[in-house]
């Protein structure tokens, strides 16, 4: 399964799948973020930070080829494998605590 990490706004990411088009964690924090690349992904912190603050920041995903738009367009994050908006996806995937 290909993972990337998506920006979905200030201060929210979440790993997605390119296998089912849809996020595959809550939504994080950027701190949260960065220590799960790290222990999950075995990045070193400066790989990490470059990811999120080089990459992800500013195209919105970590897959160079990959834009947020098209993320957004193909997704599949809802319960019947229906497209939502980024205010849905950040609802429906909202860490519960």
């Amino acid at each position: 399964m290909g993972q990337i990490v998506v920006r979905l706004g200030a201060d929210q990411y979440v790993k997605w799948s390119n296998t089912t088009d849809s996020p595959i964690s809550h939504v994080m924090r950027r701190d949260e973020i960065l220590d799960r690349l790290q222990s999950e992904d075995h990045m070193s912190f400066e790989q990490a930070k470059y990811l999120l603050d080089v990459v992800v920041d500013g195209s919105g995903t970590s897959d160079p080829g990959t834009d947020l738009e098209t993320v957004l367009a193909t997704n599949c994050a809802g319960s019947g494998g229906e497209t939502l908006t980024i205010e849905e996806i950040l609802s429906r995937y909202r860490k519960i605590e």
